[in-house]
């Protein structure tokens, strides 16, 4: 690797301290669902209890772990269109290469990690608990031949079997099929055309779910790349405008950047309006199949995408410059904690289980306790395994064999990203 390479990808590192930010929220968030799960009965969630409004506040703040998925998928979509924008829009090795690199980087960790979830599962989580973990279990071998076919997600009844984080997994994956074809219509066509197919293509998806939800509702609606493939797109469109040096980009930059704040904030405060306005209209219309399809919670998806999006663009901006912030968003320890971000997101779940079930429960304290052990103390520790597991099972696939720098480690993730 050359050193103006090595110098570029330095830049960028950046999206290793947003990655990680999300894969640790995603662990505090289910460490707080743990014990305070509002999504399955006969479970209660925070604000069934009486805690203090600081407290509540805190709690409720970590339980939106599916918008940090969502966060995962703009930064997938924009981490593998930085080599396609340096490539004169075109994959480097082909499609077939891209496919393989996707297959060898994605899908032995996560065979890896499901055969480790069934092993914890098997000696020490299989039981019910009264927590979160619970809709792991039990596990049958149809959930294991979905999970291994990578379509466990299409089924209410298997999505959250075996490790309740893999669904994402089996998304994502689905959405790289179509990053081929959607860098070709991009050369061809354009960026407008490109996001216009992605909105196209997660309609025709959401609609053939619901078309089969109607004779079986086992089918689940919140799954196939609908909305994902979207925010995918909108994580490319942000690295081309960031890296790209055709006029309109450079024109764009120049123009956005000077508007940045005001942006984020009107963004910002259009999501809540909206969200506002999408309540109000299925608390009318309760009864209505926009609420059976999930539209609300899709609409959040993609407005979060936009500002996902954009917040990536104005971050690869800023850290062209070697100041202060471009120093902050390349913290070293976010850094470090972002390159084995897939590790920790494969494996925490069951960890959690396995934490709150033999270390916590036999101190005999309260849920809000637990709570706070788990995140402090229990926390760190999965850190530390998850980095074991990284070492182990992750980065022998990353660097195909060859002996390389921590530095180099963390370049690659960025531009080879995993879910």
């Amino acid at each position: 690797m050359s050193n103006s390479k090595i110098q570029l990808k330095s830049h960028l590192l950046f999206i290793d301290s947003i990655r990680a930010l999300a894969a640790l929220y995603v662990v505090i968030h289910h460490s707080m669902l743990q014990y305070y799960d509002s999504h399955f009965f006969p479970y209660k969630g925070v604000d069934d209890y009486n805690l203090p409004i600081l407290t509540k506040m805190i709690l409720n703040f970590f339980g939106y772990g599916n918008y940090a998925v969502d966060l995962f998928i703009v930064v997938s979509g924009f981490s593998l269109m930085l080599s396609v924008t340096k490539n004169n829009l075109s994959l480097k090795d082909g499609n077939i290469q891209f496919y393989k690199r996707r297959a060898f980087r994605i899908l032995p960790p996560y065979y890896i990690a499901t055969l480790f979830s069934l092993i914890l599962i098997w000696l020490f989580v299989g039981h019910k608990t009264e927590s979160h973990w619970d809709v792991s279990i039990p596990v049958n071998l149809n959930d294991v031949i979905y999970h291994i076919l990578l379509i466990h997600d299409f089924w209410t009844s298997t999505a959250s079997r075996i490790n309740h984080a893999f669904w994402s997994i089996a998304v994502e994956c689905r959405v790289y099929i179509f990053f081929p074809l959607m860098v070709f219509i991009w050369k061809k066509i354009g960026a407008i055309t490109t996001l216009l197919f992605s909105v196209i293509v997660s309609i025709i998806g959401s609609s053939l779910l619901y078309i089969l939800y109607k004779t079986n509702t086992d089918i689940s609606l919140g799954t196939g790349v609908s909305p994902y493939i979207i925010l995918f797109t909108l994580g490319m469109i942000a690295a081309n405008l960031a890296f790209s040096n055709n006029h309109r980009c450079l024109s764009i930059r120049k123009a956005y950047l000077r508007i940045s704040p005001f942006i984020i904030v009107m963004a910002t405060l259009a999501f809540l309006c909206i969200s506002i306005v999408i309540r109000h209209y299925l608390r009318i219309f309760n009864d209505s199949h926009f609420a059976e399809i999930h539209l609300e919670t899709k609409v959040y998806d993609v407005l979060l995408g936009v500002l996902f999006a954009f917040i990536l663009f104005v971050c690869a901006e800023l850290s062209k410059n070697n100041n202060s912030l471009s120093k902050i968003l390349s913290w070293r320890p976010l850094v470090f904690i972002g390159t084995f971000s897939y590790s920790l997101y494969l494996i925490h779940s069951p960890l959690i289980a396995l934490i709150s079930e033999y270390i916590i429960k036999p101190l005999n304290v309260d849920r809000l306790l637990s709570t706070g052990l788990l995140i402090i103390g229990g926390c760190p520790l999965i850190l530390i395994i998850s980095y074991g597991f990284f070492y182990l099972f992750e980065r022998p696939f990353l660097t195909m064999g060859k002996k390389v720098k921590s530095l180099t480690i963390e370049q690659e993730v960025i531009v080879d990203p995993a879910p």
